[in-house]
């Protein structure tokens, strides 16, 4: 044993003496000085498990190649995938280090957590001192290798580091990736003690000289500037936490005024035109000037034509022609929103609102509430005393009417608000709807935001995913389970034949198989809430793991077209008893007589554990139908991994095609955890705005509920930080007489959703006066509108300095700026001059007979 000790340690003392050793032992660095400051990765001959690379739980760490690892497999409950041992923990305090990687990602189930290598640095008891990440991976660039980097400088009690490739989650995520060129370099630099003088982190101290190549002047290092960041909430145009103003000024205002500057309310259409022609927006502009003395600078308002238990159509509507139905005992008149004469009244109310208030800078944006009641996708089916089924039937209401009155609705309002945002109030299963609202860039909302059994807003939530993303989310699918796959039963083989082995049918319907059209469901059926029951091959359910229930549905005839069929998972617990149910989108009956896709995607909770499928009637009523349903699966999709597209059919690599999200509150909340999980519940979607309406917050919630908010107000919509920007030498002399500045900037979007705009950086020079001898703009080579929540950006520009700029002191600021309006994008960091540009840091250029330099000022 003593032997074999001593061999490995002279094996060391080998290795530290030789510049460079290259072979299949070990991979070697250099540092930049050449000396071998660490070796990381110790990878055995042959091909295999590294037993030496501790793996978290669910992931599998071998040699793929001579010079790659193989990091593969499911991780939950920690935050990295595994650790990579360091030969020489040791570090050196005031020592500036480098760590690098070369890093390959085929697939990622959470695209949003961008890995990174990441130095945990301990003190000499072993305690946790710090974390240091590189740079994060681009996953909207899988299957490339990519360089990852970052540069720390360690302080005195940093005594010990650990290495770790890191999730930033300590969710289910599933990964396959491949390192190779794994480093940790100490670099030559100044002492912790030193470093703390100056903003920058300097990598040398050695002054400017000229390099051996005419034209280029060289710093031997680089320099970094760290912007300090702000904790505090921020506010910028088209994201933002919403204050409700209808409660009256005391509601809220005092505990979250910090925290929000947009007011917002409704009006119904009754106030604003009680007489034909004569429009009362005095009404709107008495409101605005209220809440502006408040503190208030952006407002959004929708108009509504139905409302419950007051008038909200005005009148002269129905006086004029259009047919209206009384409801909740006489205290309103609906109107038929189909019908032809009240979209012409509706068309000419919009284009008055529009020509009073489109595009006003007070103005954040409009809702559309015309349609529906409270203008929410809706007919009140679930309350009393509204819409019944004769009532729509006798004023000839079918899918394709309601879907023409909210077309006619959407087109009023772009022709008419063309500078203005615009929201559409959404329910999950109008998908015909939705979609033509997103083609038109119409902004997607849910005033339906509280904590469900299983903590999700499922269907709600894939719709922002799908749309809130400019570029919608492609699926990559992986090896999964199939719980519900009947043979020949492809999902996207339309010609796999569906087998009824597995079907029962509720009284009164007959099933029977076909060749090209699967299971055809007819009959009549009262009194059950579903056609047809599906058993499952397994109908075991796991905890936390993530389904996807979808198939193909065409409906021949439907006596009753109100409620539309859909598919439905049922969710019992062990002692098979009643948990939930998860319903897919609705056939929709504007498109009778073809197939259509339904589909859903939901995680089951802790005590969900049998499931069953339905062919979902939506009534216990009496319901004669012909149906099909083929290509039906139960699939098991926890393993599934996204890759964010570039687009869709449209040229949108260069144009932003998502559209903005926003939530309401559904209801009174009275307990801060509930609050709390119905914040982080809306914050993972791509959401720009929420309307902080959960009204019993004035009535005996702790104080930590404002905390909550302002966390909320951090979060919501987009939050542009700029991580660090460096100066690169050489500086570059060109043949016009200019000079060119390299700069590299690192950007994390640490907000919830993209800014959807194409949004400008602006650079500038400016003297001891503040006056501004040079000014450049660009628009990123990643725009900032691709800047998605959790990813790190880094881009590149060169600024071509004039000859004519005088030797002298100047500041270089930054702006990020919205080309259209000039509105200025404000950035949580320090240095703001409280208009347009935030200060980097001093430059000094000089001229030593024909040579220039340009030198950061530290102090």
């Amino acid at each position: 044993m003593f032997c074999r000790r001593m061999f490995f340690y002279c094996i060391l003392m080998f290795l530290f003496f030789i510049p460079f050793v290259h072979g299949d032992e070990f991979l070697t660095v250099n540092s930049s000085s050449g000396e071998i400051e660490v070796n990381l990765l110790r990878i055995p001959h042959a091909q295999g498990p590294i037993t030496e690379w501790p793996a978290a739980k669910g992931i599998s760490i071998s040699k793929h190649a001579d010079d790659e690892i193989k990091i593969a497999g499911s991780q939950k409950g920690l935050w990295n995938y595994g650790t990579i041992p360091m030969i020489n923990p040791n570090l050196d305090a005031g020592g500036i280090y480098r760590l690098e990687c070369w890093m390959k990602i085929v697939s990622i189930s959470n695209p949003i957590k961008k890995p990174t290598l990441k130095l945990q640095t301990n003190d000499n008891k072993g305690e946790f001192v710090k974390n240091y990440n590189t740079s994060g991976y681009d996953t909207s660039l899988l299957n490339t290798w990519q360089k990852l980097s970052g540069k720390f400088t360690i302080s005195v009690n940093e005594e010990k580091g650990i290495i770790r490739i890191e999730k930033h989650t300590k969710e289910n995520n599933s990964i396959e990736m491949y390192l190779k060129n794994v480093s940790l370099v100490k670099e030559k630099g100044s002492t912790a003690d030193e470093n703390k003088k100056y903003n920058f982190q300097e990598v040398t101290n050695e002054p400017f000289v000229e390099t051996k190549n005419k034209g280029y002047f060289s710093v031997d290092g680089t320099y970094v500037y760290k912007p300090d960041e702000l904790n505090e909430p921020i506010f910028n145009r088209g994201c933002g936490l919403t204050y409700p103003t209808w409660k009256g000024d005391g509601f809220l205002f005092e505990s979250i005024k910090s925290y929000t500057d947009i007011a917002y309310t409704r009006f119904t259409w009754n106030q604003l035109e009680p007489i034909e022609g004569v429009y009362k927006f005095d009404v709107i502009k008495s409101w605005i000037n209220h809440w502006k003395k408040k503190g208030f600078k952006r407002f959004g308002f929708g108009v509504m034509s139905t409302t419950v238990g007051s008038q909200a159509t005005p009148l002269w509507v129905f006086e004029s022609g259009v047919p209206g139905v009384p409801h909740m005992q006489g205290k309103q008149i609906d109107p038929v929103y189909w019908n032809d004469l009240y979209l012409i009244k509706t068309r000419n109310f919009i284009k008055a609102l529009g020509n009073a208030f489109n595009g006003l800078d007070s103005i954040e944006f409009v809702d559309m509430r015309n349609v529906g009641v409270w203008g929410e996708m809706h007919l009140g089916f679930n309350s009393s005393d509204l819409w019944t089924n004769e009532e729509l039937f006798h004023y000839g209401y079918t899918g394709e009417n309601y879907l023409n009155a909210y077309k006619s609705m959407i087109a009023f309002y772009k022709e008419f608000f063309s500078e203005t945002e615009l929201f559409l109030n959404i329910a999950p299963n109008n998908n015909a709807i939705v979609e033509f609202a997103v083609k038109n860039k119409i902004n997607l909302r849910y005033d339906g935001l509280y904590l469900t059994k299983n903590n999700s807003m499922s269907g709600i939530s894939t719709h922002f995913v799908k749309y809130g993303y400019p570029g919608y989310f492609n699926e990559k699918v992986e090896s999964h389970t199939k719980y519900y796959d009947p043979p020949g039963n492809q999902v996207n083989d339309p010609s796999g034949k569906d087998s009824l082995d597995d079907w029962t049918a509720a009284n009164g319907i007959h099933l029977s198989q076909t060749e090209e059209q699967g299971i055809k469901i007819l009959g009549v059926q009262t009194g059950k809430w579903n056609y047809a029951l599906v058993k499952l091959a397994d109908e075991k359910l796991k905890p936390g793991r993530t389904y996807r229930l979808e198939g193909m549905v065409k409906i021949d005839s439907l006596s009753n077209e109100l409620y539309m069929p859909s598919l439905k998972l049922q969710a019992n617990d062990s002692h098979n008893k009643f948990v939930e149910n998860y319903f897919t989108t609705k056939y929709d009956s504007a498109a009778m007589n073809t197939w259509q896709r339904l589909w859903a995607e939901f995680e089951v909770g802790e005590t969900e554990k049998i499931g069953s499928l339905f062919v979902e009637k939506g009534t216990t009523k009496s319901s004669s139908v012909v149906m099909y349903v083929k290509n039906l699966s139960f699939t098991d999709i926890s393993e599934i991994a996204f890759e964010m597209s570039s687009g869709s059919s449209k040229d949108d690599a260069t144009d932003p095609n998502g559209v903005r999200c926003y939530y309401e509150f559904a209801k009174f909340e009275d307990n801060t955890e509930d609050v709390r999980n119905i914040f982080k519940i809306a914050l993972s979607d791509p959401v720009s705005y929420i309307n902080l309406n959960y009204f019993s917050l004035n009535k005996g919630l702790s104080v930590n509920a404002t905390e909550i908010v302002e966390e909320a107000a951090k979060k919501i919509g987009y939050r542009f930080v700029l991580k660090n920007i460096s100066y690169n030498s050489p500086v570059k002399s060109n043949s016009n007489g200019t000079i060119t500045i390299e700069l590299d900037h690192e950007w994390e979007n640490l907000g919830s959703a993209p800014c959807y705009k194409k949004y400008l950086l602006e650079f500038v020079l400016a003297d001891r006066n503040n006056e501004t001898v040079y000014e450049f703009q660009e628009e990123p080579e990643i725009p900032v509108w691709k800047w998605f929540p959790g990813v790190t950006r880094v881009i590149k520009s060169e600024l071509e300095i004039p000859v004519e700029v005088k030797e002298g002191v100047y500041s270089l600021k930054i702006a990020m700026i919205d080309p259209v309006n000039s509105t200025v994008v404000k950035l949580p960091i320090e240095g703001f001059d409280g208009e347009k540009y935030y200060k980097l840091f001093d430059l000094k250029i000089s001229r030593i007979s024909s040579n220039i330099f340009i030198k950061p000022i530290l102090n």
